[in-house]
């Protein structure tokens, strides 16, 4: 997985694993040519949008974090996070389930508090 060019799904199934760090898959797509598909909801998922909320307490990860995850799109109190990537090369959109704390969205390896849970690919076109 070297090469730019050969992050493929089929790759990335064999590099993808449960309860891996977000922020080295995440990485690992980057690498690969897969680009961060934005939610324009992602703020309301995510914060609520609260606008008096986070304008007061910009320092709040929930607010944030929409800015710094493009591809989030959204994240529950109880933790699962879900975001999204696109290889428009290939034609394939990859859908993260993830758990855990979102402001270690970037903390690779055994100190990340974000962790893989689900994944699953499709083609672009059969994205919901």
């Amino acid at each position: 997985m070297t090469d730019q060019g050969s992050n493929t799904v089929s790759n990335l199934q064999d590099a993808i694993k449960k309860d891996m760090a977000y922020a080295d898959l995440r990485k690992l797509l980057i690498e690969g040519g897969w680009e961060p598909v934005k939610d324009p909801q992602c703020q309301v998922q995510v914060a609520g949008y609260d606008q008096k909320t986070c304008g007061d307490n910009q320092d709040l990860a929930l607010c944030r974090a929409c800015e710094q995850m493009p591809e989030l799109s959204a994240y529950s109190g109880d933790g699962f996070a879900t975001s999204r990537f696109n290889d428009v090369r290939a034609g394939k959109t990859l859908k993260l389930v993830s758990y855990g704390m979102i402001e270690d969205w970037n903390v690779p390896g055994d100190d990340s508090r974000l962790r893989i849970e689900e994944w699953e690919s499709a083609d672009t076109s059969a994205q919901d």
